[in-house]
């Protein structure tokens, strides 16, 4: 966190990371409104012992959602792979989903908020170079 910075380092907020579920056009019925539509679509999860997954598992509980879980993984690619072929909607970062759209038949059902985060930059206070530009947006 922000707080346990060393003395001699500023950090920057520079943006957020941004979590969607995704999934062949094929799969999504008209009418269903996100989040509850993942209860109606065959889910394909990250690995148990992830963080990501313990976080999705609290958004499913919390929206009262329990969707028929197909198989786990770690790749992108894969997710993309199960994706494309309307074999489940899976959950993906803000930039897997952007490559993910770039195919016409995947479409996003919804974002989970709940799994939003800071990304921060860490410089030393003193520092000005082209690390503290870049973060400042002054390049």
């Amino acid at each position: 966190s922000k707080d346990s910075l060393l003395d001699g380092m500023v950090a920057h907020r520079i943006g957020v990371n941004r979590t969607f579920a995704v999934c062949h056009k094929k799969l999504k019925k008209r009418g269903q409104k996100f989040p509850d539509i993942l209860n109606n679509i065959p889910y394909f999860s990250h690995p148990k012992d992830s963080s990501l997954s313990h976080e999705i598992e609290l958004f499913f509980s919390k929206h009262s959602l329990t969707p028929k879980k197909i198989g786990e993984g770690d790749d992108i690619d894969l997710f993309e792979l199960i994706t494309e072929n309307a074999v489940g909607f899976t959950i993906v970062p803000e930039a897997a989903k952007l490559r993910f759209t770039l195919n016409p038949d995947i479409v996003v059902l919804g974002e989970l908020k709940e799994l939003q985060t800071s990304v921060w930059g860490i410089v030393k206070k003193d520092y000005k170079g082209l690390g503290y530009q870049l973060l400042k947006g002054m390049l």
